[in-house]
């Protein structure tokens, strides 16, 4: 015959686990309803500042340097076919535009590639005279890597339009030894300008229209703006 008492403390115990399971259960449901609660409307927002988006909404942002554009790929750099990253709020939107030019937009996931790229630290000189003879080092040693914290990412290389992507890389990745040897020249004839911008050489070659470029002093300090030729 079964004990009575064991029966019992089997009975207890058996309770006392489903109770126990019961409220593992309710706690786990309670964590995932405030979660939910606080990514529900994260995800609202973020497929609204998506969905507000525009093609001159987009030029703008990336002129400010406020949003990072990765084309899928060279071909589409004219065209938003990529991934646009929030630097402000570090949320990322997929963009497809449409031969017609309709644009859609959807949020996405970041990569690791598009934060580095868009959240790369400027030199943040302040001082021209300092920044001048950091650029000017840069130069001397046609240092590419040396460079890149010294050039605005929306930089200037000739008066047509030039596509969504980094301009700064696509400049780093074109200039060649010779390059950076006529921009160091350039440099040393000297610079002229007030306040917020600088130009070189003082006088450009064709009466204004030869080889030139500009030094703009932004929220992060000096940066080449542009360097190009032609008017």
């Amino acid at each position: 015959m079964k004990n009575p008492l064991n029966f019992h403390n089997s009975t207890v115990s058996r309770i006392f686990s489903l109770q126990h399971q019961r409220t593992a259960y309710l706690g786990r449901m309670k964590l995932i309803s405030i979660f939910l609660m606080f990514l529900l409307p994260l995800c609202v927002a973020l497929g609204d500042e998506c969905q507000k988006l525009t093609k001159q909404s987009i030029g703008e942002s990336l002129a400010s340097e406020v949003t990072y554009f990765i084309p899928s790929n060279a071909i589409t750099a004219y065209s938003l076919n990529g991934l646009l990253f929030f630097i402000k709020s570090g949320r990322c939107c997929q963009l497809s535009e449409s031969e017609k030019g309709l644009l859609q937009a959807s949020p996405a996931q970041c990569t690791p590639k598009i934060r580095e790229k868009a959240l790369a630290p400027y030199a943040s000189t302040p001082d021209f005279s300092k920044f001048k003879n950091q650029f000017l080092s840069c130069l001397k040693q046609r240092n590419i890597v040396c460079l890149r914290p010294l050039v605005m990412r929306r930089f200037q290389a000739s008066f047509g339009f030039e596509g969504y992507g980094d301009l700064r890389e696509s400049a780093l990745n074109t200039w060649t030894a010779q390059d950076l040897q006529k921009m160091e020249a350039l440099i040393q004839i000297g610079t002229v300008g007030a306040g917020e911008r600088r130009q070189f050489p003082p006088n450009p070659e064709n009466d204004g229209t030869g080889l030139r470029g500009t030094f703009l002093l932004t929220k992060n300090g000096w940066l080449l703006e542009s360097f190009l030729s032609g008017d």
